[in-house]
């Protein structure tokens, strides 16, 4: 279970400390004379503890460490009493962002909430914030001015700490609803709903874009000021690489001396490549040479970039996790090999990819198809993913059985170049059709209507979710033998694998499947009962909240009785309290 724990530093207990009653910094007080301050330990009745708080106990030694095995006097409870306030930061985020990196973004998020954790997203978009202080919301619903917040009662609150009726601290930024989950005002009227997203302006010419990737000054005090209001527990970071930058990596954690984990999701391979891996032709143990790559040209134009990502990453980040081994490799293998690795697969809920005859139907309907079986390719369609490759196996495919290739993703103008490279293959006209950005439904139907579904890419594709989707979906899967695809499909159970440089031996793998309709039910079937049980989203977000834990909690930081924080900072050369 992912708990919070304050960011702490090592200090020794004194007998001076019990005599004096320690630090006497001013504090607000509750009407229960409790001083209050949410940086710290809740005690079991809700109010905030500090040390002066707390009945007097003879500390364990005048000069020993203070040991981990004090904490079992921190209350039972303490991970349903405190939940973390979880920093997520992403350049894209639905709904008005498309694209993969995103989607997983909003699922883990959600998937955090819903576990009692406080999320805030920064994320870049057209709804950005002008307001930098949203006022909060009482708890009979009216906006209270952030100057004099009122309490029920009628008793004016200090900003910095308000008091709820039932005690609970609140703070200005995280007022409390009714039914106890912490609200915006953009959020008010969505019961429930603990995921809070701040879109920022991150204005990024295209001329100066290699340049902002690493420091976008605007973006990057739209992320401070985020930060510093939400003052994080933890960060998750996902690609930032275009509009937030990797600096933003720096401030993330709100400022402060506080020590706040920052886990980084490497969706792709833009710490150390501008496009895709490509001049490893699939191979995840070639190290790449960016200033000498024909794909990575204009990387030349920011010189030391890759040096200057990863200061950046080494210093800031406390774990990367990688979305398959296979990237974990390449990541190793091109300058990330001293950065603390773990690998997180993506996960679906198999709940959302359950299809009906009727969505074949209604599928074939919209688009009007015929009755020729339906090789499916989607996702954001790409030369990489091997859109030109696949039109080039259709052809193959098409000699020893009738069929017709579906393309969906939002990228209107790949598909004119593919159908160009389609007709300078002999691809019939009619083989080939647009299927356009789907949205969950449409996607049950496009794989209700599907007899397989081709993942052709020509990179090591880090996570390919159409790769899963498709298995959820109970659908055969032929998919390239370069980069994650192989650790999802078992080859010859659950689909085929094969080189999509190949495009004849692609084409015939598709036309074995097409052929043989019983095979490829069974295949479906093996493969939704993998995906089901290896690449859940229950269990993506369990690792998630575990590496996240073992974040907030490693290495262990000693923490008084009753959960004091300790700081040396607050020791002077002689050795007595500041």
């Amino acid at each position: 279970m992912l708990r919070r724990t304050p960011a702490i530093s090592a200090r020794r207990f004194r007998a001076s400390d019990d005599a004096a009653g320690c630090l006497q910094p001013p504090h607000p007080i509750a009407p229960d004379c409790n001083a209050l301050r949410l940086v710290h330990p809740i005690a079991p009745d809700c109010n905030a503890l500090r040390a002066w708080d707390q009945p007097r106990v003879s500390p364990p030694s005048v000069t020993q460490w203070v040991s981990p095995a004090f904490w079992f006097i921190l209350p039972a409870d303490w991970d349903r009493i405190v939940g973390v306030r979880i920093l997520v930061l992403t350049d894209t985020y639905p709904p008005e962002n498309r694209g993969g990196a995103g989607e997983v973004a909003s699922l883990v998020a959600d998937g955090l909430a819903s576990q009692g954790h406080e999320i805030c997203v920064v994320t870049s978009g057209r709804g950005a914030d002008r307001d930098p202080h949203p006022r909060p919301i009482a708890p009979d619903g009216n906006t209270l001015r952030l100057a004099r917040p009122i309490a029920p009662d009628g008793n004016t609150l200090r900003l910095a700490r308000p008091i709820a009726p039932d005690g609970n601290t609140l703070r200005s930024a995280r007022p409390i609803a009714p039914d106890g989950n912490t609200l915006r005002s953009r959020d008010a009227g969505v019961p429930g709903n603990r995921v809070t997203v701040r879109r920022i302006r991150t204005p990024v010419p295209a001329i100066a874009r290699r340049h902002l990737s690493i420091l976008n000054p605007v973006a990057l005090a739209g992320v401070w000021r985020v930060a510093r209001e939400f003052r994080p527990d933890a960060v998750h970071v996902h690609n930032v690489h275009e509009r937030l930058s990797f600096a933003s990596l720096a401030v993330a954690r709100g400022g402060g001396t506080r020590t706040v984990p920052v886990v980084l999701t490497a969706h792709d391979y833009l710490l150390f490549c501008l496009t895709k891996f490509l001049c490893s032709r699939g191979d995840v143990g070639f190290a790449a040479t960016p200033t000498q790559c024909e794909h990575c040209t204009t990387m030349r134009r920011v010189p030391g970039r890759n040096l200057m990502v990863h200061g950046l990453v080494k210093r800031y980040v406390t774990s990367l996790a990688c979305i398959s081994h296979a990237q974990a490799r390449a990541m190793a293998r091109n300058g990330f090999a001293d950065v603390p690795t773990t690998v997180v697969h993506n996960g679906l809920d198999a709940s959302m990819c359950e299809t009906k005859p009727s969505d074949g139907e209604a599928f074939r309907r919209r688009l009007g198809l015929d009755s020729r079986p339906i090789v499916l390719f989607g996702g954001r369609a790409s030369g990489a993913k091997g859109g030109d490759q696949l039109a080039r196996a259709m052809v193959r495919a098409i000699k020893r059985v009738p069929s017709q290739l579906i393309v969906l993703g939002d990228r209107p103008e790949y598909f004119v170049t593919l159908r160009a490279i389609a007709d300078g293959a002999g691809l019939q006209a009619d083989a080939l059709h647009d299927g356009g950005w789907l949205d969950p439904d449409g996607l049950r139907e496009a794989h209700g209507a599907a007899s397989v579904c081709a993942i052709p890419s020509v990179y090591p594709d880090p996570f390919n979710l159409m790769t899963l989707r498709a298995m959820l979906h109970g659908r055969p899967v032929v998919g390239t033998c370069h980069g994650a695809t192989p650790e999802l499909v078992v080859d010859g159970e659950t689909g085929l694998i094969a080189d999509p440089w190949d495009a004849d031996a692609f084409g015939d793998a598709l036309a074995d499947i097409l052929l043989d309709p019983d095979r490829a039910r069974l295949m479906g079937e093996a493969g939704r009962k993998r995906g089901m049980s290896m690449f859940t989203l229950g269990r993506q977000i369990e690792a998630y909240a575990r590496l996240l834990g073992r974040e907030l909690h490693d290495p262990p930081q000693p923490i008084a009785p009753f959960g004091n924080t300790l700081r040396l900072a607050h020791l002077n050369p002689d050795g007595e309290a500041d």
